[in-house]
């Protein structure tokens, strides 16, 4: 083989492994579990309000949002999630929750644990939960949605 060859046949060989090794990470993503939530409250996620109802949840921690996806099959909607992280405190936190504040009769968003993940995020507060949260000095309660059977 020539010298011209042999530098195509490792250049071809260096682009096929570096195209599959993207395409691996790409899938590795898309294997995100996805979590069913039954979550019985309407809910103020982001700038967003949802209603109560089923949803298909995915927590991305690596790129740091949330993806609501409503069971009926309407819109989603994708929440971004902030630095700060939570640690697992109990077994059952592995299967995945949602962790939401209460004021009052209003829900909103607070974090999200993904199934097996390590950890969980917090959600960034919305112009409209830091409004809510102003008129509810004594601060809310906290509620965790697990993953429906």
């Amino acid at each position: 083989m020539g010298a011209k060859v042999k530098k195509v046949v490792s250049r071809s060989t260096l682009l096929i492994a570096a195209t599959i090794a993207i395409l691996a990470m790409t899938t590795a993503k898309a294997e995100t579990p996805l979590m069913r939530m039954d979550i019985p409250f309407a809910f103020l996620a982001g700038e967003h309000t949802l209603p109560a109802g089923n949803y298909w949840v995915r927590v991305d921690t690596d790129f740091r949002f949330l993806e609501l996806r409503p069971a009926d099959g309407t819109g989603a909607q994708r929440v971004a999630l902030a630095g700060g992280q939570f640690a697992v405190k109990k077994v059952s936190e592995t299967n995945g929750f949602l962790r939401f504040r209460r004021y009052g009769d209003i829900y909103a968003l607070e974090g999200a644990y993904g199934a097996n993940s390590g950890y969980g995020l917090n959600a960034k507060p919305s112009k409209t939960e830091i409004e809510v949260a102003k008129a509810h000095p004594e601060g809310g309660a906290e509620i965790e949605v697990t993953p429906a059977r």
